[in-house]
């Protein structure tokens, strides 16, 4: 199967001044590779999405060859700053979302 190339135009956010590629441009950007329509892509990868983020919260590290690895790691419970008071508060242990772009994904950015 050949590699095909799609050219998406990212979305300006007002505020921050920044480009976003955000779910509704990948949606139209696997439509348009895929050749099907918009909510059936948009389906497939609010799919994607969801099956990533299930196995994470059940611990599972998942991997994506040549793209990289999401995993869930555990902040330990700490004391923090509020920095309107500088008030000492408690912050509690929470799991974060982690990913490590493979080695391949570092070089596509340098």
């Amino acid at each position: 199967m050949a590699k095909k190339t799609v050219e998406v135009t990212p979305v300006v956010e007002e505020a921050a001044d920044k480009k976003t590629f955000g779910k509704a441009q990948l949606g139209r950007a696997v439509s348009e590779l895929v050749g099907i329509t918009i909510p059936a892509a948009m389906d497939v990868v609010t799919c994607v999405f969801d099956e990533i983020l299930e196995a994470v919260q059940q611990g599972e590290t998942v991997s994506i060859a040549k793209f990289g690895s999401f995993s869930a790691v555990t902040v330990a419970a700490h004391t923090g700053r509020n920095p309107a008071t500088g008030e000492s508060i408690e912050v509690p242990e929470k799991r974060k979302l982690k990913f490590k772009p493979s080695s391949t994904t570092k070089v596509a950015l340098n």
